[in-house]
C-alpha cells in the first residue's frame, strides 16, 4: 500500500467520522426538540410536520449518503440543512420551554435564529436538491448560476423576513430586528428563488430527457417521491387544519424525498419504482375499502346486537374472506394504471397459459415458451433444455 493509497484511507475515514457525528448531533437536536416541546415548550410553540421532516430526513439521509458517498455534495448540502434546521428547531423549542419571561431577555439574534432556520432546508428542497440530484453537480456548468441565485436569494429573504417581522407569532414578543426599510429587499431575493425554483425543475427534465439506465431510473423515484409528497401535502396546507393527523402528513410526505434520494443514489440495484407505488396505492385502496367499512358496521352490529361477540367475529370473517379476492383486482387496475409493464406481462402469460392447453407441438411450445419469457422477464439471455 502507497502512501497515497494510505492517506486516502484515513482521509475516507475521517470524513465518515464527521458525516455520522454531524448526523447524530442533528438528530440529538431533534430528540432534544421533543423532549422539551412535551415538558412545556408546546404552550408557546407551534410546530409543523414539514419543518420535522426537514429536519430527521435531511440529517439521516444527509449522513448515510456523505458517509458512503462522499464525493457527492447532495450529502453533505442535506446534511448541512438538516443540522441548521435541527439547531433552530431545538432553540425554538427549548426558549418556548424556559417559558415568555425569559424569551424577552434572550438576545435578539438568538430569538430570530430559532424563528429563521426553516428558511433554508424549505428554499433547498426546492432549489439546489433538484439541481444537483443525484450526481452533486449540475447538468452542465452554464446551470451553476442557479447555485448563485438560490444561495443569494435564500440570504436576502432571509434578511427581508427577519427584518420585516414586527412580533414574532410564538412568542408574542417585539422583534428587536425589525426594520422596514431593510425589509424591502424581499422584493429582490423573492424573485431570486423563485427563478431558481423554475430553473431547478428545469434542469430534472433536461436531466431526464438525457439519461438512460441507472440514471433514468433514479430520476424516476426522484420524481415519483416529489409528485406523491406534493399530492399529499397541499389538501393539507390548502385546509389550514393543525392536529396530530395534519403534522404526521405532512411529516411523511417530506420525509418521502429525502428517503428517494438515499435510495436511488446509494442503490447500484434500484428496486422498480412502478412497483412500489403500486403497492403502496393498492394497499391504500384496500384499507379504504374494507377497514373504514369494517369499523362502522362493528360498531353499529355493537350496537344492534347490545354488545354481542357473534356479530364483530361475523364481521370479521367476512372482511378476511374479502381480503384477497378484493385486493387482487384493486391490484390489477392499479397495475393497469401505474405498473404497465407488471400488467402487460401478467397478460402474456394468461394467454400463453390458454394457447397451452390446446397445443401438443414441442417445438411450438418451445417457441411460444421463450417469445413469452422474453416479453415478460426480458433477459439477457434464454436457454431452454428439453430431456
Amino acid at each position: 500500500m502507497t502512501g497515497r493509497e494510505g492517506s486516502n484511507g484515513v482521509a475516507g475515514r475521517r470524513t465518515t467520522v464527521v458525516a455520522w457525528l454531524l448526523g447524530c448531533l442533528g438528530l440529538t437536536c431533534s430528540a432534544a426538540a421533543f423532549v422539551f416541546y412535551g415538558l412545556g415548550g408546546h404552550r408557546v410553540v407551534v410546530i409543523y410536520g414539514n419543518e420535522i421532516g426537514i429536519t430527521v430526513g435531511f440529517c439521516a439521509v444527509g449522513a448515510l449518503i456523505a458517509a458512503r458517498v462522499p464525493r457527492n455534495a447532495i450529502g453533505w448540502l442535506m446534511l448541512a440543512t438538516g443540522v441548521v434546521s435541527a439547531a433552530g428547531f431545538v432553540t425554538l423549542v427549548c426558549l418556548g420551554w424556559l417559558g415568555h419571561a425569559t424569551v424577552v431577555g434572550a438576545p435578539r439574534w438568538l430569538t430570530t435564529f430559532a424563528e429563521m432556520t426553516w428558511m433554508p432546508g424549505s428554499i433547498t428542497l426546492f432549489t439546489l436538491v433538484p439541481l444537483l440530484f443525484p450526481t452533486g453537480r449540475p447538468p452542465s456548468p452554464r446551470w451553476r448560476i442557479l447555485v448563485w441565485t438560490s444561495a443569494i436569494g435564500t440570504a436576502i429573504c432571509i434578511v427581508g423576513v427577519a427584518t420585516g417581522t414586527h412580533r414574532w407569532v410564538d412568542f408574542h414578543t417585539v422583534n428587536g430586528l425589525y426594520h422596514p426599510a431593510v425589509a424591502q429587499v424581499i422584493f429582490v431575493g423573492l424573485p431570486l428563488v423563485a427563478g431558481s425554483v423554475v430553473g431547478s425543475i428545469a434542469s430534472v427534465v433536461v436531466r431526464y430527457r438525457r439519461s438512460h439506465g441507472a440514471l433514468k431510473e433514479q430520476l424516476r423515484w426522484f420524481v415519483w417521491a416529489a409528485v406523491l409528497a406534493t399530492v399529499a401535502i397541499t389538501p393539507v396546507l390548502a385546509s389550514g387544519a393543525h392536529n396530530a393527523i395534519t403534522i404526521a402528513v405532512q411529516f411523511l410526505a417530506v420525509v418521502a424525498l429525502p428517503a428517494a434520494i438515499g435510495i436511488a443514489i446509494l442503490r447500484y440495484h434500484l428496486y422498480d419504482i412502478e412497483r412500489v407505488v403500486s403497492r403502496s396505492v393498492t394497499y391504500a385502496l384496500v384499507t379504504a375499502l374494507l377497514v373504514a367499512p369494517y369499523v362502522v358496521l362493528t360498531v353499529a352490529a355493537s350496537r344492534l346486537a347490545r354488545g354481542s361477540d357473534v356479530a364483530v367475529a361475523a364481521l370479521t370473517l367476512a372482511t378476511l374472506a374479502l381480503l384477497r379476492p378484493v385486493r387482487r383486482r384493486v391490484q390489477t387496475r392499479v397495475d393497469r394504471r401505474f405498473n404497465r409493464q407488471r400488467y402487460d406481462a401478467a397478460r402474456t402469460i394468461d394467454a400463453f397459459a390458454g394457447r397451452l392447453r390446446d397445443e401438443v407441438d414441442p417445438d411450438t411450445v418451445r417457441e411460444d415458451l421463450v417469445a413469452v419469457t422474453v416479453v415478460a422477464m426480458e433477459p439477457s439471455v434464454v436457454s431452454v433444455w428439453v430431456t
